[in-house]
């Protein structure tokens, strides 16, 4: 399984926009900006950032799901624990763990 790194170079070089879309939230994760069980923004919000539509928004959060690196849980997205692909666990979160470990 590629890294994260790897993805985003793949992702950024690719002709459609949903995945140029999912390399951005990726790096913002790989970086730090966005944090273990943070919620993703709604797609109207994500949307309007990368000047695109609402569905390729929705397309690039099952592209980052399908790797591992966003969890779905309640019909919304949040970033999952591990920041490598394929290494998130299975896992509730719990409401309290934002409360008192998010910056």
């Amino acid at each position: 399984m590629a890294d994260t790194d790897t993805l985003i170079t793949e992702w950024e070089a690719s002709p459609h926009k949903a995945y140029k879309v999912a390399a951005g939230i990726a790096r913002k994760i790989a970086t730090g900006k966005m944090h273990p069980y943070e919620d993703l923004p709604l797609n109207s919000a994500l949307a309007d950032e990368y000047d695109t539509s609402r569905r390729t928004v929705s397309a690039a959060k099952n592209i980052l799901g399908n790797h591992g690196i966003l969890k779905l849980e309640n019909r919304r997205y949040y970033v999952a624990l591990s920041r490598q692909p394929g290494n998130a666990r299975k896992l509730k979160r719990h409401r309290t763990w934002k409360k008192h470990h998010h910056p």
